[in-house]
C-alpha cells in the first residue's frame, strides 16, 4: 500500500506539473491578449479622438455653410423685394400709356375693318383687269404673227 500510495503521489505530483505547465501556458497567452487589448483600446481611443476631431471640424464647416446661406437668403429676399416694387412700378407707370393707346389701338382695328374689305376687293378687280389686259395682250400678239 506504500507503493501505492507513492504512486498514487507521484502521478497527483505529475498531474500538479502539468496543470502548472498549463496554467503558466494561460496565463502567458492571457497576458499576450491584455497586450493585444490594450494596444487596440489604445488604436480605438486614437480613432475616436480623430473621429472626433474630423466631426467637430465638420460641424464648423456647416455652421459656415449655414450662416453663408442665411446672408444670401437674405439678400436674395432684399432683391426679390425690390424686384417686386420695381415691377409694380413698371406696372403703374404703364397703365397710363395703356390708357392712352387703347383708344389708338380701337381706332386702327376700325379702320381696318372698314378698310380690309374695299381694299380685297380692289385688288382683286385689280388682278382680275391685269390679267385680262394680259389675256388680250397675248391673244392680239399672237393673232399678228
Amino acid at each position: 500500500m506504500d507503493i501505492a500510495l507513492q504512486i498514487l503521489g507521484i502521478i497527483a505530483l505529475v498531474v500538479f506539473i502539468i496543470l502548472a505547465v498549463f496554467g503558466i501556458i494561460s496565463l502567458s497567452k492571457l497576458v499576450h491578449l491584455t497586450n493585444d487589448i490594450h494596444v487596440s483600446l489604445d488604436n480605438l481611443t486614437r480613432d475616436f479622438a480623430e473621429v472626433n476631431k474630423k466631426f467637430i471640424q465638420a460641424l464648423n464647416d456647416i455652421s459656415e455653410i449655414k450662416i453663408k446661406l442665411n446672408e444670401s437668403l437674405i439678400k436674395i429676399d432684399g432683391l426679390s423685394e425690390e424686384l417686386k416694387l420695381q415691377a409694380s412700378n413698371v406696372g403703374n407707370e404703364l397703365a397710363p400709356v395703356l390708357k392712352a393707346t387703347k383708344p389708338i389701338a380701337e381706332l386702327l382695328s376700325y379702320a381696318f375693318e372698314r378698310i380690309a374689305s374695299p381694299m380685297m376687293q380692289t385688288v382683286t378687280l385689280v388682278s382680275a383687269v391685269s390679267k385680262a389686259v394680259n389675256a388680250f395682250i397675248n391673244k392680239f400678239s399672237h393673232n399678228k404673227s
